[in-house]
């Protein structure tokens, strides 16, 4: 296994009370955009390895599923741009639209996370107060002593 919660729970798949609606997205996604996922998900892989790379003498250092696509999805390279476009088709309203693309990266992102064979990794939520959407999912890789079993 390759994700837990802060307690030591692992993650074996995305959790259940996202399960469905993460499927119709999906499923929404690839009939939209039938190669967007596999892009998605290797962008993805290489940004987690990349990041692994700059912080490996950072022993603390985490980043958030926030951080990557950023508040623009056209931003970049557009490769997560089909995540927003697919959620304006399902949702119609660009607010809800917006919101639903963040969490639906999210759950992607996570899915990447916990089918990582090649490192450990925690996650959590933090909001910046108690009446606020959390600001994405963090993560960090748990090191030596740090890593469960």
């Amino acid at each position: 296994m390759s994700l837990e919660s802060r307690s030591g729970t692992p993650y074996l798949s995305i959790p259940l009370k996202r399960q469905q609606e993460h499927q119709t997205e999906l499923e929404a996604l690839n009939r939209l955009f039938p190669t967007a996922e596999a892009t998605i998900r290797e962008a993805l892989s290489d940004y987690v390895d990349a990041w692994l790379k700059q912080n490996q003498n950072k022993p603390t250092a985490a980043f958030s599923s926030s951080w990557i696509p950023g508040p623009d999805w056209n931003s970049g390279s557009g490769i997560y741009q089909p995540i927003y476009e697919t959620m304006v088709e399902v949702y119609v309203d660009r607010g809800l639209a917006h919101k639903r693309a963040g969490w639906f990266f999210g759950l992607i992102l996570m899915d990447v996370m916990i089918h990582r064979d090649t490192d450990h990794w925690e996650c959590w939520h933090e909001a910046t107060s108690p009446d606020e959407d959390p600001l994405g999912m963090f993560y960090r890789p748990l090191r030596g002593s740090e890593a469960r079993a």
